[in-house]
């Protein structure tokens, strides 16, 4: 009789334990995904920073062009990106660094608008302003001098690369720079 009762509680004991060690197992598969999914993230953002690098883009400007192209992977835009062999061949490792670190950085960051991430148009140099549309509500309407200086032109519904870079150049921080291009929140992902 002891056997059998030993028996009946070993085995209600193990009926408990496998639905526990089947919990723990998917919460570390769950986990496991986040952070696969945080490496994809970061490893997009640092090819896409390659792919739009310019070497006279300051720390700020390349933060800046960071929290853009997250938005705008968060909300759906393909990124043009360029491979790491290809950009360390043109402009080296010890700059292919900064932008790991730069994406890094701003993989759990994103431009906000209404509550979703804000896609926001870019250019390295506009027509010399940076309009607002209905597609992009958040844009502001922002005079580009540096732009109109300029000999290459493409595009007045995107936000200028080349003015947030002058901006930044004359001290002001990468949040300053794009407040001046657009109204939008910055959103960062925090752990639960």
């Amino acid at each position: 009789m002891k056997k059998r009762i030993t028996a009946v509680l070993l085995c209600a004991a193990l009926m408990i334990m496998i639905p526990m060690i089947s919990v723990k197992n998917n919460a570390a598969k769950d986990i496991e995904k986040v952070f696969n999914s945080k490496k994809e993230n970061s490893f997009v953002l640092a090819e896409a920073l390659a792919y739009e690098y310019k070497k006279e883009y300051s720390d700020e400007t390349l933060k800046a062009l960071a929290l853009i192209l997250n938005s705008n992977y968060k909300a759906g835009v393909k990124l043009k990106t360029m491979p790491k062999n290809d950009f360390i061949k043109k402009h080296g490792e010890k700059n292919y660094s900064k932008l790991e670190n730069t994406a890094k950085e701003f993989e759990d960051k994103c431009l906000v608008y209404k509550g979703k991430a804000a896609p926001v148009p870019y250019a390295f140099v506009t027509s010399g302003k940076t309009e607002g549309n209905k597609k992009y509500p958040y844009i502001k309407n922002t005079a580009c001098p540096w732009d109109a200086l300029s000999k290459r032109s493409d595009e007045s519904a995107a936000v200028s690369l080349n003015s947030i870079n002058k901006l930044c150049g004359l001290g002001l921080s990468y949040t300053e720079a794009l407040a001046g291009f657009a109204d939008l929140d910055i959103m960062i992902k925090t752990a639960a």
